[in-house]
C-alpha cells in the first residue's frame, strides 16, 4: 500500500480545510517545503500536493512558487492537482519535475479532453473523483454533477484513466475513517489503480483498506491526521514498506 502524505496549499502556506470549506482553514506551516522535508524523512516515497487556491478560484499555478520550493526540497515523487484545465498546463507541471498531475473538473466536464490527456500522458495523470452521498463534486467541491461515484469511475476508465483517486467529501478532514464500502465498490468496478482519500486517520485504517483484498486498491492519502498527530507515518512506512 503506497502512502501519500498530503500538503494543501493556500496563500503560499500549508493548510488543511474541513470538508473543503474555505472558512474552516487551519494553517500548519508558513513554508510548505519544510513540511515536505519532514514527510520525506519518514521514508514515504510519494507526496500529494493540492493547490487549493487554484482549485477554488479556477486559476492554475496560483501557488506555483510553493510547489517549486517543494520540488526543490525533496527527492520524493510529487503529484500535484488544482485548477488544471489544459494539456499545456499538465506539460508545464511535468517539465518542472512533477511526477503525476491530478485532474478533476476538466475531465469530468469534457470527455474529449479526458480522452486526449489520458491517451497522451497515461499514468502521469490521475483523475480525482470526489463525492458526497454518491454524488460527484467539481470546481473545488463547490458544485455537483449529475454523475454517481461508480458511474464517474466507469466513464473515466472508459476514457482511458489509469489512476483514480477517490475522496468521500463528508469524511475529509473529519478524522473519522475512510468509506470502506465505497472503496471496495469502486475498486471492483474499474481495472485501474485506485487511491483512497478522505478519513484515513490511523495506521489501522490502511491495514483495513489492504484487508479488503482489492489488488488495484494500492494507495492511501493522509492529510489532517498527520498534522493532528493521530496518524504515525513513521510506523506506517515500516508496516507498509514503500
Amino acid at each position: 500500500m503506497i502512502l501519500l502524505p498530503a500538503i494543501d496549499l493556500m496563500g503560499g502556506k500549508c493548510v488543511r480545510l474541513t470538508r473543503g470549506e474555505k472558512d474552516k482553514c487551519t494553517v500548519y506551516a508558513d513554508q510548505p517545503e519544510k513540511m515536505a522535508v519532514r514527510w520525506a524523512g519518514t521514508g514515504a516515497k510519494w507526496l500529494h500536493v493540492i493547490d487549493l487556491d487554484a482549485a477554488l478560484e479556477q486559476r492554475c499555478f496560483a501557488n506555483r512558487p510553493a510547489v517549486r520550493a517543494i520540488l526543490g526540497a525533496v527527492a520524493m515523487k510529487v503529484e500535484v492537482g488544482g485548477g488544471i484545465r489544459t494539456s499545456e498546463q499538465i506539460r508545464d507541471y511535468l517539465r518542472e519535475g512533477v511526477s503525476r498531475v491530478i485532474v478533476g473538473t476538466g475531465v469530468l466536464e469534457s470527455r474529449v479532453f479526458a480522452r486526449e490527456i489520458f491517451s497522451e500522458f497515461g499514468e502521469r495523470v490521475a483523475v480525482s473523483i470526489d463525492s458526497a452521498n454518491g454524488r460527484v463534486a467539481v470546481k473545488g467541491w463547490t458544485d455537483y454533477t449529475g454523475l454517481g461515484t461508480v458511474e464517474a469511475a466507469l466513464r473515466m476508465r472508459e476514457d482511458g484513466a489509469k489512476v483514480i483517486i477517490f475522496t468521500d467529501i463528508r469524511r475529509d478532514g473529519m478524522l473519522s475513517e475512510p468509506n470502506f464500502d465505497m472503496m471496495a465498490e469502486v475498486s471492483d468496478a474499474v481495472d485501474a489503480e485506485v487511491i483512497c482519500a478522505g478519513g484515513v486517520s490511523l495506521v489501522e485504517h490502511v491495514e483495513k483498506l489492504e484487508s479488503l483484498g482489492r489488488k488495484n486498491l494500492n494507495g492511501a492519502i493522509i492529510g489532517k491526521a498527520l498534522y493532528e498527530g493521530t496518524f504515525d507515518l513513521d510506523a506506517a512506512v515500516k508496516r507498509f514498506p514503500q
